[in-house]
């Protein structure tokens, strides 16, 4: 698939057929290495095979080498490590020479881990010029920073962009100060000394996304200690602009800042790891006891609610008498209403058979009206 990083092999530096360093490298920059989307790395030499004479390095415990460009001590063991991204946004760390070689098998790439740090593919990967272990990733819409050797996590990560971001360079002159291309045409500079939360300078080159940035100084007596940043964009567009000279002078004790900057912020990495082991096992013992605590309440519950049971059903049984008593006296006061109305009734009767007695011994002629005054005086 798509090639999407090359990276040239410096001239002290030289790797034979089976993965191994040589032991006397040609002093030329004759290799280099490719990663693609297919998750493959290789390594390409720009010779004939004839041309190549194969020296491989037997490695020791203590084997290292000096760079003369960096005034620095270079094990060479680790030069046979390297980071790369994913489109997933992870960072690997690989080793392409196993600890165990052998000639008929060659050796053995594996990686040793895998930092999930980026939520977008990791566009560019760029180590310190003054602190070899200082490892610049850009992807998504953050940069990382990271140490070799740490395996816990960045030691520092920016804030959020509102755009992706596309590549990064170091400066060559000034350690705490970095660049990052964006894809809205915009480079941020970083200056770690001045602060670490914001950029301390933004620029606008391009209407379109940067894709690329590099740093190029010259040193001849014309144009002394000057510098230039190169960076390409999406319209296949060079554009060429000086830095200023107060992001390209080293300030007084700038590396030893620096230094004790990222020491510093590996202790806090290191302490926040600790804690958060340590208030795992605290919420496990916590987990625990309240589970403990949660069985004894449900044992006490239950014999709780069998002590209750017995006064429940005494209760019922007293409201059920009283309902009892209740219905009762509704019964009797029904029964007593009917009576009253049998005496009405009775002594309508009686009233009535008294009205015609009485009639009785009146004239015929006036028993008629006579009876009918009485019906209306009486209701009958």
């Amino acid at each position: 698939m798509t090639v999407t990083s090359l990276q040239w092999l410096p001239k002290h530096m030289e790797v034979s057929s089976n993965g191994e360093l040589l032991d006397e490298p040609s002093g030329e920059i004759n290799q280099l290495i490719t990663g693609s989307l297919d998750g493959q790395v290789y390594f390409w030499d720009l010779r004939f095979k004839k041309e190549i004479k194969i020296k491989s390095l037997k490695f020791s415990e203590n084997t290292s080498e000096k760079n003369d460009d960096a005034n620095i001590e270079i094990d060479k063991k680790q030069l046979c490590k390297f980071f790369c991204g994913t489109e997933d946004g992870d960072l690997i760390y690989a080793n392409w020479l196993s600890t165990e070689t052998s000639e008929e098998k060659g050796s053995l790439s594996r990686v040793e881990h895998v930092f999930e740090g980026h939520y977008g593919p990791v566009c560019d990967i760029k180590r310190s010029p003054f602190f070899p272990t200082i490892i610049l990733s850009v992807g998504g819409k953050s940069f990382r920073i990271w140490k070799e050797g740490v395996s816990e996590g960045p030691l520092l990560i920016s804030p959020l962009s509102t755009c992706n971001l596309t590549s990064g360079e170091w400066s060559p002159t000034r350690p705490g100060v970095f660049f990052i291309g964006k894809r809205d045409g915009t480079i941020e500079i970083w200056d770690l000394i001045d602060r670490s939360n914001t950029p301390s300078l933004c620029q606008n080159i391009s209407s379109t996304g940067v894709t690329f940035l590099i740093i190029h100084q010259y040193k001849n007596k014309t144009r002394a200690n000057r510098q230039f940043l190169a960076s390409g964009d999406d319209e296949g567009t060079l554009h060429v602009i000086e830095i200023p000279k107060n992001l390209t002078k080293i300030k007084r004790n700038e590396k030893s800042v620096m230094k004790n900057f990222f020491e510093r912020e590996e202790s806090r990495l290191g302490y926040i790891t600790e804690r958060k082991a340590i208030r795992a096992k605290e919420k496990d013992s916590f987990d625990i006891e309240h589970a403990e605590i949660k069985t004894d309440a449900a044992g006490n519950g239950d014999a709780a609610q069998g002590a209750q049971s017995q006064p429940q059903e005494n209760q019922d049984g007293q409201q059920g008498m009283e309902g009892e008593e209740e219905n009762e006296e509704e019964r009797a006061a029904l029964k007593l209403e009917e009576e009253f109305k049998e005496i009405e009734k009775n002594l309508n009767n009686d009233q009535e058979n008294l009205i015609y007695q009485m009639m009785m011994k009146k004239s015929p002629k006036k028993l008629k009206r006579k009876i009918m005054i009485y019906k209306f005086r009486f209701n009958l």
